[in-house]
């Protein structure tokens, strides 16, 4: 039996890492069941305890325990009993006040699991991704309807991004306690569920929290984390609607997760949770100014919903350090890299960073304390998420919601609709306020006297009116020339220049390149130049000559059918082009000075190689005097020839019969009035 136990064990962990190692960033974690397993003693019912197995009742033969869905078929494979348990039921309590200690990170692992096992219908839990050393990061999702975007403000918390300050972890387990066992109890938790998407990360930093003998603040491979997000204006300057890149590559695997998750949620209001100090610390951590006061644009709001923490913990309000327990970040002393910057900077989110304990990590027997200090504070700052102004921005026709930008007037900074839902929210204190309301290809819309009073936010639904005169720059590239001209003209605009370029790995006519970037916005009837393909090539040279004398003749207009190259004069009466696609072309003299326009060419074009062809210039028959026109005075030197007169040397034999007679009179006079003369 016991061999037994350790295969499931071993199996268990296979699976669970197998998930996670091909799972996408953000995938829900798998539902557990509760099931009663045979065992044969107590020691092989505490081997049960642990890898996914969370047992909380140990009977004669069997434990009670809470089972991932996919451990559940390995029971069957190794052949250990199991029936499910008839009326399933919430873990002791015992068990849920075990948050308050520092759990291990298999022990926060699984009561996460636990709790949304517990509470399904309101929570989600999700991988952000791996740490270093391959422990995943969790985030728990806390809202009603959780599968489902609604108006409603996103908040986060995100605790132990430094690993040897870890109070904040044990601190969010109990806060996600409170909410889910208040929920449908106690009204105040209730609302927060029911009108805000929660979202806790307990353990930023698994790692160097995990590290023994002590843990350590940097991560596995050494790096600060809170000194790894990117550093304005060095590496950004711009805002995520912008189009700013996230310039995540490169970064640790911590960091980069919790951008990437950050970036895909339109959080409103945050907090990451440190120790080492009692103070909340609001941005700018850097604004050019070293280590000095450096206030953002919203210095109110910031200064607002910081004392509202800290009035609700009585000791970080007595601070004889901080002024009400809390500071100016750069003020305290400059970083860069910090996240709270990189979130307001980058994706409009309010982000304070809290110090909760002068010790690093203060011991176990402290945290219930710590928990009482902090209880009120975190539910009070969670809830400022709802001040200000808020409402849902559409399209004025479809009713559509639009991913927009809300500036507000005299402030810099604005803030962004979630594009799936078109809501916004807007954290400002009581007053009267001008907003602008602004979407690519829409016309932008200001709204005046916006009264903001205590309490919830005022609401503000706005609708825009659709820009006719901006376009957006469709993507031509892999498109025929034809089939991009077409989309050019659907969309509005026009084909500009058009260059070609040899490709032999493109079919021929394929348009390789544009000259303004797939996106951009421009006006209607703008033209947009494509570079296309002429595929695999080969080399034309035709010489023109006159045929009498055999000279080269340097001022002939040549056309190609079909028109994928031009011919170009090189000099000396030689017309190339040195990147023919392959294929037949009919080759045309369409101007050939004074002399005769010859029958047209076929030639065949092979890759990489050289057609070469001479193309000879006859006399115009009826020319008689080689000024290039046939008229009048042709007619009379052909009069004058056959009625025996000299004409000065010139052949008035047009028609090569030996004689000059009424024939070739007769054949010039019609050629001068354009008369066949078949």
């Amino acid at each position: 039996m016991r061999l037994r136990i350790v295969m499931i064990l071993l199996l268990a962990c296979f699976t669970v890492a197998s998930v996670t190692l091909t799972g996408e960033a953000a995938a829900p974690a798998e539902p557990y069941h509760e099931i009663w397993i045979t065992v044969g003693s107590a020691k092989e019912a505490s081997e049960l305890a642990g890898h996914g197995i969370l047992v909380h009742e140990v009977a004669d033969g069997v434990v009670r325990a809470w089972v991932p869905e996919s451990t559940i078929g390995l029971l069957n494979r190794v052949g250990i009993g199991y029936r499910p348990v008839e009326s399933p039921a919430e873990l002791p309590e015992s068990g849920k006040q075990s948050q308050l200690s520092y759990l291990s990170y298999d022990q926060m692992r699984f009561s996460l699991q636990n709790y949304h096992s517990l509470y399904p219908d309101i929570t989600r839990l999700y991988t952000l991704g791996r740490s270093v050393e391959g422990r995943e990061i969790w985030a728990l999702l806390i809202t009603v309807n959780p599968d489902v975007l609604e108006d409603k403000p996103a908040f986060k918390y995100v605790s132990t991004m430094h690993g040897d300050e870890p109070v904040g972890t044990p601190l969010m387990m109990q806060l996600i306690d409170r909410l889910l066992t208040g929920y449908m109890v106690d009204p105040r938790m209730t609302a927060l569920v029911n009108e805000t998407e929660i979202w806790i990360v307990p353990l930023m930093n698994p790692d160097g929290y995990e590290r023994t003998p002590a843990r350590i603040r940097r991560n596995a491979n050494l790096v600060d984390l809170n000194r790894n997000f990117p550093v304005f204006p060095a590496e950004f300057t711009g805002f995520q609607f912008d189009g700013a890149p996230l310039r995540d590559a490169g970064r640790e695997p911590e960091t980069r997760h919790v951008m990437r998750w950050s970036a895909e949620n339109s959080f409103v209001l945050s907090a990451n949770i440190h120790t080492g100090a009692l103070v909340v610390n609001y941005p700018y951590d850097d604004d050019g100014k070293g280590s000095a006061f450096s206030p953002t644009p919203d210095e109110d709001v910031f200064v607002h919903v910081s004392t509202v923490y800290a009035q609700n913990n009585p000791p970080m309000f007595a601070s004889n350090q901080f002024e009400n327990g809390i500071t100016n970040g750069a003020d305290w002393f400059k970083i860069d890299g910090g996240m709270q910057d990189w979130n307001y900077r980058y994706l409009g989110c309010m982000e304070v960073t809290l110090e909760l304990s002068v010790s690093k990590s203060p011991p176990a027997s402290q945290l219930a304390q710590l928990w009482e200090n902090n209880e009120e504070s975190l539910l009070a700052y969670m809830e400022q998420v709802h001040i200000g102004v808020r409402g849902i921005v559409t399209d004025a026709d479809t009713g559509e919601p639009l991913y927009a930008r809300v500036r507000v007037h005299d402030r810099e900074q604005p803030v962004f609709t979630r594009p799936e839902v078109g809501n916004y929210h807007r954290l400002l204190l009581p007053g009267e306020y001008t907003l602008t309301f602004e979407a690519p290809f829409y016309l932008p819309r200001t709204v005046t006297g916006v009264v903001v009073e205590e309490g919830p936010a005022t609401r503000l639904d706005v609708t825009l009116e659709r820009d006719l005169s901006i376009v957006e720059t469709p993507n031509l590239v892999g498109l025929t020339r034809e089939a991009a001209e077409a989309a050019l003209s659907q969309t509005g605009l026009a084909l500009g220049a058009v260059t070609e370029q040899a490709n032999a790995g493109t079919p021929r006519g394929t348009v390789l390149a544009q000259s303004v970037t797939p996106g951009t916005l421009v006006t209607v009837g703008s033209e947009i130049g494509i570079t296309v393909s002429l595929g695999v090539v080969g080399v034309v040279a035709i010489r023109v000559k006159v045929a009498e004398t055999q000279a080269p003749f340097t001022e002939a207009v040549l056309e190609v059918d079909p028109p994928w190259f031009s011919l170009n004069h090189a000099g000396n009466g030689l017309y190339n082009a040195s990147a023919a696609p392959v294929g037949q072309y009919t080759i045309t003299v369409v101007d050939a000075g004074p002399y005769q326009l010859p029958p047209p060419e076929v030639i065949t074009v092979l890759p990489s190689a050289v057609v070469s062809r001479d193309i000879f210039l006859e006399s115009l028959a009826g020319d008689i005097n080689g000024d290039g026109a046939i008229d009048a005075l042709d007619v009379q030197l052909v009069i004058n020839a056959a009625l025996g007169l000299d004409i000065g040397g010139f052949d008035a034999d047009v028609n090569g019969d030996g004689v000059v007679n009424a024939v070739d009179v007769q054949i010039v006079i019609n050629t001068a009035l354009g008369i066949s003369n078949d």
